[in-house]
């Protein structure tokens, strides 16, 4: 088991990046194409596999957090996480896997802190994803059991917890999950590994899985497309999935200005958007 010194910045890393840093203008949100309007209505289930986590009450109307260089709470700024998280939170135990500081993150109201913009109010939720546990100690298991170097780099790790689920959010960048997956299988190709061939497989299954959404002042966009080749075949072709629900004629997120289906990043790399029938060929 990976010591606790290793979880808790696992578990900074995490905080730090669940929380949007840059916020655009969404009072300049365009409109859906018609064609992926009607085809989201088609695809509508009654039961979506994501929901939207509650938004902290805790300071709504409070702005002293905020930062306004940039746009966004500074998540740095002591006093934030004093008011509205009551600091870090606890991880007790000297032996806790990577699912116990995903779920701790998850609980933790830093993950669903609203983001406020005082021109125009802007507030952003995250919308949960309660399997992330799971497919962090997916890989975490496989690693340790694998027979190769588990210590140069803490592949078990870095490549689970902290890089894995980071690549997950929508704040980070579109080819981050990918370039995971990439490294998941140089891990697998590597000496003395014994269990290549399940540790390929989940890196496939990680890379197929749905980024996170963010619910933008009443608009789910998709998320943007990676725009670059993987560099290990097994990846060729594979993209990350959506999350139900989200619009599939809007991409975007918090670091990214919504754009509607056509622009760049709304289809897969190597693929041309048909804005008339809402498909990538």
């Amino acid at each position: 088991m990976f010591p606790y010194k290793t979880l808790y910045i696992l578990a900074l890393v995490a905080i730090t990046n669940a929380v949007p840093i840059t916020v655009h203008n969404y009072a300049l949100t365009p409109t859906s194409p018609p064609a992926c309007v009607a085809k989201a209505s088609q695809s509508l289930t009654a039961t979506p596999t994501s929901i939207a986590v509650p938004q902290s009450t805790g300071a709504s109307d409070d702005c002293s957090g905020y930062d306004d260089d940039d746009g966004a709470y500074n998540t740095s700024t002591s006093g934030y996480y004093a008011r509205n998280i009551g600091g870090l939170p606890r991880i007790p135990k000297f032996n806790m896997t990577v699912v116990d500081v995903v779920t701790q993150l998850q609980r933790s109201s830093v993950m669903r802190a609203p983001l406020l913009r005082r021109a125009h109010k802007v507030i952003i939720t995250r919308i949960a994803q309660p399997d992330l546990p799971q497919v962090a100690q997916e890989w975490q298991d496989l690693c340790l059991a694998s027979g190769g170097d588990i210590f140069t780099n803490d592949p078990c790790v870095k490549l689970a917890g902290e890089d894995g689920i980071n690549a997950l959010l929508a704040g980070d960048d579109p080819c981050a999950q990918q370039d995971n997956a990439d490294a998941m299988i140089d891990f697998a190709n590597s000496a003395n590994i014994t269990n290549r061939d399940a540790l390929v497989a989940n890196a496939v299954a990680y890379r197929k899985h749905p980024r996170n959404a963010l619910n933008i002042n009443g608009i789910v966009p998709s998320t943007p497309f990676c725009q670059k080749a993987p560099r290990n075949p097994e990846l060729q072709g594979l993209v990350n999935a959506q999350l139900d629900g989200v619009d599939l004629g809007l991409f975007g997120g918090p670091k990214f200005p919504i754009v509607a289906f056509g622009a760049s990043g709304t289809c897969p790399f190597g693929q041309t958007p048909d804005v008339s029938t809402c498909s990538c060929n």
